[in-house]
């Protein structure tokens, strides 16, 4: 019963302290219009203060900015790989700060256990070596590689089962050191002032957030549709004060974040971090004052700073919907269109009592927006910019065609970017259930944000790959690239195998030089040159004529079959 009872008021909170506030009629917004030009909207046409009317058309659509829909950074042709647009939103200088704050965490982790007589002898961190660029990165490749790779703890990725081995864990990195860096990674150093005046999980993860979402914003710009809506990281754990509940969401129970997402692709461009009364909006964008603004508008507002007066179509829910909001982001050349709820100010005084029949669609106007009632199976409440009451036919999955107001469509059709992005990421998400830092599960979930980020990137410069094959080349490259434990396999190169394994092979010398016949002459070692190594010998096989160090390579060469050309 007490569960129940608990539940109950979880929900009441979100709905009462996350969705929306009362606003005063006094409660005005500053809005000062500094340019002048033939889109910018007058009094009379941004709706203030006008009463609602049942006559009245679409709206043309802004123009758009020349730069939607471009990626930004010009990356020479020959270096348009995975692991270089990844690099390039984990660049050299974010992996040099992730070491340095690492190995200060890890030498001060050991100086207190030290004097508090709590390191163990057989505890991992007595063997600690400092980190270098290079294991950071392994390590970030091995990471991302378990969102493919699915096994229930740590430990099975690198175990020698026959079962369950995967070697390739093993070739990369030792167990041991993969899971001490999973334990003592860190992004920051706090001191003790710091951990009082922030929350210290979120306190960790904002230098990594804030130079991520500087360089999703940089690299590309997002096409005129966007969207912004909740995504919700699971995290039952305690700790944090600003869990949140939503029933709707998979997850239910976890860390809630505001995402601004480009609707055809759902690469995301922005992101906030719920973290309650200490959210990070701003107090004021561009020329607004938004202290007259409810929690959810704020939220618009400081993800759509750096987009307002581009010309884009943004797609909200009805838990951000409002018409306040909606006339300012008109007012910054910005279309909108969404579902809203009926209990919002300022809505047409009849909508909420007007009784329509099945397939009956009822449009009222205010300036440049528009409210729309449709009653399909229920009553379907839109606002938007750009639309009229028209009705267009639509055909579902194997249903018959059905008239449907042309503004549902489109807002079916352009609100699921934050939800694409959702579902491409939970579909190779790296594991984190074990975890009990929260800050080191908001770390691979960045990470995975970055991947997607990443993989659309790649095919918006031409390339025409899966997400699973973008992954599976980033890994194979960054592994390669990085670590001297993984060596080219010799029996990738091709070779003549011996007729006979009973053929007799003696060695002798390297024919004498021409120059000088009493010098011998010193060649490269075949075997050691397949294994990228320098080694001179004076020493050849007579049968195979193929330059060989005496040991062991005489012996490799022709009783490793795999090995033999």
């Amino acid at each position: 019963m007490a569960s129940k009872k608990a539940k109950k008021q979880r929900i009441e909170y979100e709905c009462e302290s996350d969705q929306f506030s009362v606003i005063s009629d006094d409660d005005e917004c500053d809005i000062s219009d500094s340019e002048t030009d033939e889109y910018e909207l007058s009094e009379c046409e941004s709706g203030e203060g006008e009463s609602w009317s049942l006559s009245g058309e679409a709206r043309k659509p802004f123009p758009t900015d020349s730069n939607l829909g471009k990626v930004n950074v010009n990356i020479p042709f020959l270096d348009r790989n995975p692991e270089s647009i990844f690099e390039y939103f984990f660049t050299q200088e974010l992996i040099e700060s992730i070491v340095s704050h690492t190995n200060i965490y890890a030498s001060e982790t050991i100086k207190k256990k030290r004097s508090e007589g709590s390191l163990k002898t057989a505890s991992r961190i007595r063997y600690w070596k400092e980190t270098d660029c290079n294991e950071v990165k392994l390590f970030i490749a091995l990471l991302i590689l378990q969102g493919v790779v699915k096994k229930p703890t740590m430990q099975l990725y690198f175990t020698k089962n026959e079962m369950l081995a995967t070697p390739f864990f093993r070739q990369v990195m030792k167990r041991d050191r993969f899971l001490l860096l999973l334990s003592l990674i860190h992004f920051t150093i706090d001191s003790e002032e710091s951990r009082k005046e922030n929350d210290y999980h979120f306190f960790q993860i904002v230098p990594l957030l804030n130079h991520l979402k500087e360089k999703w914003q940089e690299i590309y710009t997002p096409e005129r549709d966007i969207s912004i809506d909740e995504s919700l990281l699971m995290w039952k754990g305690r700790g944090l004060s600003w869990r949140t509940y939503i029933p709707r969401k998979r997850a239910r129970m976890g860390v809630k974040s505001y995402l601004l997402c480009e609707s055809s692709t759902g690469y995301v461009y922005d992101m906030m971090i719920y973290t309650g009364e200490s959210t990070l909006l701003c107090d004021k964008v561009k020329d607004l004052d938004l202290k007259g603004f409810n929690k959810t508008s704020r939220v618009v507002l400081t993800l759509m700073e750096s987009r307002l007066d581009k010309g884009h179509r943004l797609f909200l829910d009805n838990y951000y919907s409002s018409p306040k909001l909606y006339d300012t982001l008109a007012r910054y050349k910005t279309d909108v269109v969404g579902t809203v709820r009926m209990n919002r100010r300022d809505l047409p005084p009849d909508m909420k009592d007007k009784v329509l029949k099945p397939g009956e669609v009822c449009s009222w106007y205010r300036g440049r927006l528009m409210a729309l009632k449709w009653h399909d199976k229920k009553d379907v409440c839109m606002l938007s910019t750009i639309h009229d009451g028209s009705m267009r036919s639509h055909k579902g999955r194997g249903r018959k065609a059905k008239m449907k107001p042309a503004a549902v469509l489109d807002y079916n059709k352009g609100m699921g970017g934050v939800d694409l992005a959702d579902q491409c990421i939970s579909n190779y998400a790296v594991k984190k259930k074990c975890l009990k830092k929260f800050y080191m599960k908001m770390f691979l979930h960045l990470l995975e944000i970055t991947v997607f980020n990443s993989y659309i990137i790649y095919n918006k410069y031409g390339a025409n790959t899966t997400h699973l094959n973008f992954i599976l080349n980033l890994v194979t490259n960054l592994t390669k690239k990085y670590s001297d434990r993984i060596k080219p396999k010799i029996n990738e190169i091709s070779r003549i195998r011996l007729s006979s394994s009973k053929e007799r092979h003696f060695m002798t010398f390297v024919p004498v030089s021409s120059r000088d016949e009493s010098r011998l002459l010193r060649k490269a070692c075949y075997v050691c040159r397949m294994e990228k190594k320098r080694k001179d010998t004076k020493y050849r096989c007579a049968k195979c004529n193929v330059t060989l160090c005496l040991i062991p390579c005489f012996e490799i060469y022709h009783t490793k079959n795999n090995l033999v050309t």
